[in-house]
């Protein structure tokens, strides 16, 4: 197996493409003309893309793949400056984003039988991209709603462990199995892995993200400098765990 599908299997290609984003829109996301350019290359090279029958990997997991999902997200925070929709966006935007996520592969034509985002990016069709142009209307109908969405507890909760619950999943999957759970029995398997995804998640968020969280945003209030909020972190890491 090469490290380009290694990577695929795991979490490290996402991570890749994410970290390369969070230096990159420092400098792409720094006007809202600059942001629409680089929404109309990203969808130039999402034509590129279909003209010469790229594979699904190209698609998704490259960095160059991703243009279109994080220029769209850029779009969308300038947008919602200038705008302001009703409640009935947001209602109508999560009908046809659920919608969508059931009935892609008959609009697409491709099997049901592929499970998750593979179902939404299969190649040759255009699933993934109707994924991102809804999710883009999602989030547009909520950060731009004329009246004030809040999130109970619960809902907060759910967004505090998303990320863990996006870096675990894959490796408790693995461990699941190499204990002796069939994968094939999901009645069984699938439970087990959510109480354990999510356990986990939990305890990640309480002692290490929440930590981290609070140290960095009192170190940003009170001015200081990136190696000072760096020592911060490393002392509440040490801190945490007993060293």
């Amino acid at each position: 197996m090469s490290t380009t599908q290694r990577e695929f299997g795991t979490q490290a290609w996402s991570l890749r493409v994410e970290l390369f984003y969070y230096l990159a829109m420092i400098f792409l996301s720094r006007s809202f003309r600059r942001v629409i350019a680089w929404l109309v290359a990203s969808i130039a090279y999402v034509v590129y893309l279909d003209q010469s029958s790229a594979v699904f990997f190209e698609r998704y997991a490259t960095v160059a793949g991703a243009l279109i999902a994080f220029s769209a997200g850029a779009f969308v925070y300038y947008l919602a400056k200038k705008i302001r929709l009703t409640s009935w966006h947001l209602c109508v935007s999560m009908v046809l984003f659920i919608l969508y996520l059931i009935f892609a592969p008959w609009i697409w034509g491709f099997s049901s039988q592929a499970s998750g985002l593979l179902a939404l990016g299969v190649p040759n069709h255009y699933g993934l991209y109707g994924c991102v142009v809804l999710g883009a209307y999602l989030l547009l109908s909520i950060a731009s709603s004329e009246s004030s969405i809040r999130f109970p507890a619960f809902g907060t909760m759910l967004g505090n462990i998303a990320y863990p619950v996006f870096l675990l999943h894959w490796a408790i999957a693995i461990v699941v199995v190499g204990v002796g759970v069939p994968f094939h029995e999901k009645w069984f398997f699938i439970p087990v892995c959510f109480i354990l995804i999510n356990a986990a998640s939990l305890l990640i968020y309480k002692y290490l993200d929440e930590p981290i969280d609070r140290v960095l945003r009192r170190a940003v209030r009170e001015g200081k400098s990136p190696n000072s909020i760096f020592t911060k972190v490393i002392t509440a890491l040490r801190v945490r765990a007993g060293w």
